[in-house]
């Protein structure tokens, strides 16, 4: 959790999905949950790139991107005004799903300790 508790922070992951990982990360220990988490941010990735496609948002995206990292290095770790969970025009992904697709994925697989 603590791992994730940053991009919590910064409003870019919601509560319910950041004890969503912990859970897993109890259930799983702590080698199986990194591994998951590492799945599971490439599973986020590419469910990302298909909303962006679908929604023709790419432009918009970059430019969110570059505000993202020019905020960073100016102002440290804090969260946009604008690109956030709170705003109801931004998109956001369903980061339960892509856990619930990778620790099913790295299960079937048969990743080492499972």
């Amino acid at each position: 959790m603590i791992v994730l508790l940053p991009v919590v922070l910064l409003r870019g992951l919601g509560g319910g999905d950041w004890k969503l990982m912990g859970a897993l990360g109890s259930w799983l220990g702590p080698t199986r949950i990194i591994i998951v988490l590492l799945v599971t941010i490439l599973v986020s990735g590419l469910l990302a790139v298909i909303q962006i496609i679908r929604k023709k948002r790419f432009v918009q995206t970059v430019r969110n991107m570059w505000e993202l990292l020019r905020g960073f290095f100016i102002f440290g770790l804090q969260p946009h005004p604008e690109i956030n969970l709170d705003n109801p025009a931004a998109l956001s992904l369903p980061f339960g799903v892509a856990a619930a697709l990778a620790t099913f994925g790295c299960f079937c697989a048969g990743l080492p300790g499972w």
